[in-house]
């Protein structure tokens, strides 16, 4: 089973939030608002041959790096951080496994904040 704080850090979140239940839940709703990421899309651009491709591929990536650590989804910001990182080629590293762990990892919060969503809005 997944450790739930792993994946989204509710305390962080209701912290930054000064402890308001319902703004973290609007907080939540806004990101799944957010569209997913299109895999296909996402993994052809990143691994494209032009720069303007990875460099649309990192902006999509940095735009859940940022709503999600805002949220507490920690292990999510992590692994698009550090994909951002290498799509940038501010960092090295294998783009399928670092894709992977996005999508995975991106896959996961979605299905806690749907959790604590139910959880803060009943």
């Amino acid at each position: 089973m997944i450790y739930m704080a792993e994946v989204l850090n509710e305390d962080f979140g209701l912290e930054m939030t000064g402890g308001d239940k319902d703004l973290y839940a609007d907080l939540l709703e806004a990101f799944l608002s957010t569209p997913s990421p299109d895999k296909k899309v996402l993994f052809e651009k990143a691994k494209s041959a032009f720069e303007k491709d990875r460099e649309e591929a990192a902006k999509t990536v940095h735009l859940f790096k940022g709503s999600s650590l805002q949220i507490g989804a920690e292990k999510l910001g992590s692994a698009a951080k550090v994909l951002e990182n290498v799509l940038r080629k501010k960092e090295e590293g294998d783009l399928d496994s670092l894709l992977s762990s996005f999508i995975s990892e991106y896959d996961s919060a979605v299905i806690l904040i749907k959790a604590a969503l139910s959880k803060f809005r009943a």
